[in-house]
């Protein structure tokens, strides 16, 4: 029998793949990815960092007002 961990990492690498898809097919567009995903853009960017997908700095940089 299989490692339990290796659909964990399948199941990981799928969503991975699925996100990555979703952003070439919307031209980079990261708020229609997440449209065509049915997802908040703050959820998108909160599941692209559970995945590892950014950095947590990227992230704060899209939510940032630009004031410092």
């Amino acid at each position: 029998m299989q490692d339990p961990a290796g659909l964990t990492e399948a199941t990981l690498d799928f969503q991975r793949a699925y996100i990555r898809s979703a952003i070439a097919e919307a031209g980079g567009n990261m708020t229609e990815a997440a449209r065509r995903l049915g997802l908040h853009r703050t959820n998108f960017y909160r599941k692209m960092h559970q995945l590892e997908m950014i950095e947590a700095r990227e992230n704060d940089e899209e939510t940032s007002t630009g004031s410092d």
